[in-house]
């Protein structure tokens, strides 16, 4: 549920990743609830609500709960090294266009129970 949410979020323009430079990582990895998306080089990613940067790895501490790999089966931490990440991005939410969103979709649902309910109105 909550996996589709954030890419529902992703897919509206509600949220959006922001690059983080490399010389700031360790700035990031200490920026208490955030989600950072850690992109490695061979196309997959991990969504981080913590994270530490040594030299040469970046260690998932824990990851965020809509993470393909998030569950009790992960092994915790998760040490990737520096050389196959590709970037760090900090996953920010635009909460104006999410609050446009959710009402545009709470007026259309409305609307449409509405019709339903009048559409099979019967007089007694």
């Amino acid at each position: 549920m909550v996996s589709c949410v954030l890419i529902a979020l992703m897919a509206t323009g509600c949220a959006r990743a922001v690059l983080v430079p490399r010389e700031d990582y360790d700035r990031a990895s200490q920026e208490r609830g955030k989600t950072h998306r850690v992109d490695m080089q061979d196309g997959s990613y991990y969504l981080a609500r913590r994270f530490v940067v040594t030299d040469s790895t970046v260690v998932v501490e824990e990851l965020y709960p809509s993470d393909k790999r998030y569950g009790p089966h992960v092994t915790m931490p998760i040490s990737l090294t520096m050389q196959d990440v590709a970037s760090i991005s900090r996953v920010e939410t635009n909460w104006m266009r999410t609050g446009i969103v959710v009402l545009g979709i709470t007026a259309v649902t409305v609307a449409a129970v509405w019709a339903l309910v009048e559409s099979t109105h019967v007089d007694y």
